[in-house]
């Protein structure tokens, strides 16, 4: 009789076989190895032993269609187990042993399975599993065992800066930090009281025994890869720079991932700060991107005390950092004969990072448990703040305006609670310019854009474009609420001048006279009829 590896194997190769397509033996095949799959207490170690079985010669004896099913039924087992007790002894000890002798061969003497990442994304979310399943009585520690993989010993004539283990690393941590902090994750599953439970045991004890550690370790190889980076770039060694490309980039998303979670007082010092503001400037659009994400965890990251959280925003200092980014990438659009992906997409990200700053900033102005003199502080930061908002919110790529709409909206929802409370002395001067230069900047994105062609649109663009109009429409009825006046004023001042430029004799465009009709329709609707005035004067 046939060994269940042999067994596997067989309906493997049945079941790839096109030929046998619509045959009894291939059905037959194909509902075994769902069998297989779906009894993963029995069969997770036949699959171990395919997934982990060399040649001679090292390589991998089986291709990655049998590899990825066993891995596949290895975490079934895992998640099984997560949700049932922790794993027998034994059943522990050999998968340990296995997926540790296996991480040594592959990823530190090895090429980490070479193209093919599914392997790779598989098996690391695998020993995540493993690692809940056993972190808090059988392997605490874990990560001391895999801070050994990223730092061997000279003798061992292993590589001392090894991306493939720096990678694995990295991807480790992003996803023990999605099943243990991913509050997406968590509400995309069935509810568990268990899961949420160990999920919160586990936080705590990473946060007491491995934080530091874990921290200190993500920082150190992503400064020393920066490092050995910008000396391939000045060598123009192209793949060395796409392969420390990928371990920085993969690196700052392993940070962001346990800002939210572990002491701030880990993440945010004077050496983080320094290196994140580096990476903003770096050549590789990714590095920069997922420097942004780390900076919004951090700005966002929830604190019990709110003069904590204005302590943080002080320290960072981002609206100078912001400010001068968002001139430089103006200045790098306008010597730029096209559209810039990469230009564009910072853009989008500065402005969501300037978003989550304005969104601290203004709840912390309305935190009534703030001292006055912070209230006062963070209403200082946030008057500071809103100049580069204001750009942002005038860009050309509606991604990049629409990251402000969130901060516009709380802004405008303070005016609102400070009219209610004080209705004859709310109105300085610094809110009313506020208002008047995002009222000319909604105006004008009212209309469409230079480069639409009419003829070419379909159902789609203009629903996208009309729910655009709605949404500005929503903001501009909120600044009506505090200056009919100005809101009437702007719309109908812009109408008219396009108007008496076509009676001047110029040559309108077809989105300016699009505009113009649509503004003479809206000061009807939110202006002239309740105040019974003409459009024209």
């Amino acid at each position: 009789m046939s060994s269940p590896e042999e067994q596997i194997l067989q309906a493997i190769a049945i079941a790839n076989d096109h030929k046998l397509q619509g045959q009894e033996i291939h059905s037959q095949a194909i509902n075994f190895l769902n069998t297989v799959r779906s009894d993963s207490n029995q069969s997770w170690r036949p699959a171990l032993s395919l997934f982990v079985a060399t040649n001679d010669d090292g390589t991998r004896r089986f291709g990655e269609d049998v590899r990825l099913f066993a891995l596949n039924i290895l975490a079934d087992f895992l998640d099984i187990r997560n949700s049932k007790g922790k794993l027998s002894d034994d059943d522990f000890g050999t998968l340990q042993e296995q997926f540790m002798t296996y991480l040594r061969s592959e990823y530190l003497y090895g090429q980490a399975e070479g193209v093919h990442f599914f392997i790779r994304n598989k098996f690391s979310y695998a020993l995540t599993l493993l690692f809940l399943a056993s972190y808090e009585t059988q392997w605490p520690t874990f990560f001391d065992d895999i801070f050994l993989l990223l730092k061997p010993p000279p003798e061992s004539g292993a590589q001392p800066l090894n991306p493939h283990v720096s990678n694995f690393f990295f991807k480790l941590v992003l996803e023990m930090s999605s099943e243990v902090a991913d509050q997406i994750l968590k509400n995309a599953r069935q509810f568990s009281a268990e899961r949420m439970a160990r999920d919160g045991r586990i936080r705590d004890l990473v946060r007491e025994m491995d934080a530091a550690k874990i921290n200190t370790a993500v920082l150190a190889i992503v400064i020393e890869s920066k490092q050995v980076l910008d000396q391939a770039r000045a060598e123009n060694a192209k793949e060395k720079v796409s392969t420390l490309e990928e371990v920085v980039d993969n690196g700052v998303r392993a940070f962001a991932s346990y800002v939210p979670w572990i002491d701030i007082n880990l993440t945010v010092t004077p050496d983080t700060i320094t290196l994140l503001f580096s990476l903003l400037s770096d050549p590789a659009l990714s590095i920069r991107l997922a420097t942004c994400s780390s900076l919004r965890g951090i700005v966002s990251k929830g604190l019990k005390v709110a003069s904590d959280k204005l302590k943080v925003i002080q320290v960072l200092s981002l609206t100078p950092v912001l400010q001068q980014l968002e001139a430089q990438t103006v200045a790098t659009r306008s010597t730029l004969p096209e559209y810039s992906h990469d230009v564009e997409t910072f853009r989008e990200a500065l402005a969501r990072l300037t978003n989550v700053l304005g969104l601290e900033l203004v709840s912390l102005c309305n935190d009534s448990m703030l001292p006055p003199d912070e209230a006062q502080t963070s209403g200082e930061l946030l008057i500071e703040l809103v100049p580069i908002a204001l750009r942002f919110l005038a860009d050309t790529y509606d991604d990049t305006s629409f990251s402000i709409f969130p901060l516009l909206t709380e802004i405008l929802n303070s005016y609102k609670k400070m009219k209610q409370a004080s209705p004859h002395t709310y109105m300085t001067a610094e809110k009313r310019e506020f208002l008047v230069d995002t009222l000319t900047i909604l105006v004008e994105k009212l209309k469409w854009d230079k480069d639409a062609n009419p003829e070419d649109f379909d159902d789609e663009d203009m629903m996208f474009f009309e729910n655009m109009r709605k949404d500005i429409r929503k903001t501009i009825d909120s600044i009506y609420t505090f200056d009919s006046e100005l809101v009437t004023g702007a719309i109908s001042e812009k109408a008219l001048n396009t108007l008496s430029e076509y009676e001047a004799g110029s040559q309108l465009s077809w989105e300016s006279a699009e505009l113009a009709v649509y503004l003479v329709f809206m000061y009807g609707e939110i202006g002239g009829k309740e105040k019974g005035t003409d459009f024209l004067p």
